[in-house]
């Protein structure tokens, strides 16, 4: 036995990563998109200009694939932060040397665009036949799954291969353009918080997930909802 362990060269985290299935992904490009204001039937912004950002952040000039960009804003009703989706095996997104990370990230073919709000759970995406290339920024490459809500798997129950259209290569040339950091990056250090108060058994006021709340009732007093009586959070109907 110990001659089969001293044998033994294998790497278990590298093994894990090479012989994981194929993953939903996404790379942010920093921009938020704002939605209808909530209580009301206004919007944060305009229709033409959350298109107007997304052009501007797809590199495309106004009237390039303009009812693709109209259907995708004015159906991601809640607004959200604009996303490119692909499918990718967790090995080729791994740089051989840590301190010399990839430069360049592509997109083309069919490529899967996403307006997404994790936070509350909404979203919608296009496919727009697209080749653009962006800085990569390692903080705003996402697991889909591993961000709470996912859009794939919680927000619309898609398939593994919803977007295999996406093909996309990654570079180490150095590439000129600059994309914003992903607020999501924070959003999932605050979820970490909120999920470590929950185990410590408190909960934290302004939390909206349910499931970190204990006792929540409901009521039908105006304003009818649910509340939380050890913090106080309340979930209006």
């Amino acid at each position: 036995m110990k001659i089969i362990y001293d044998r033994n060269d294998s790497d278990p985290v590298k093994d894990l990563i090479r012989n994981s299935s194929v993953t939903n992904f996404f790379y942010s490009l920093g921009v938020e998109i704002s939605g209808y204001l909530t209580g009301c039937s206004l919007r944060g912004e305009s229709v033409a200009m959350a298109c107007h950002k997304v052009r501007r952040a797809l590199h495309l000039k106004k009237g390039q694939f303009d009812e693709n960009i109209e259907e995708l804003v004015e159906n991601a009703t809640y607004g959200g932060e604009l996303r490119i989706y692909f499918n990718a095996m967790f090995d080729r997104l791994v740089s051989k040397d840590p301190e010399n990370d990839f430069k360049s990230i592509r997109f083309h073919g069919n490529v899967v665009v996403a307006i997404a709000d994790s936070r509350n759970g909404s979203g919608h995406h296009v496919r727009i036949p697209l080749d653009i290339t962006f800085p990569f920024r390692r903080e705003n490459l996402f697991v889909d799954s591993q961000v709470h809500y996912s859009y794939a798997n919680e927000v619309c129950g898609m398939t593994n291969d919803w977007c295999d259209s996406t093909k996309w290569e990654t570079g180490m040339i150095p590439f000129t353009g600059s994309v914003r950091k992903s607020r999501m990056a924070e959003y999932k250090k605050q979820e970490a918080a909120y999920e470590q108060t929950f185990r410590d058994g408190k909960c934290t006021f302004g939390d909206m997930n349910y499931k970190r709340h204990r006792d929540v009732r409901y009521s039908n007093e105006y304003p009818a909802g649910c509340r939380c009586p050890h913090c106080g959070t309340f979930w209006i109907d």
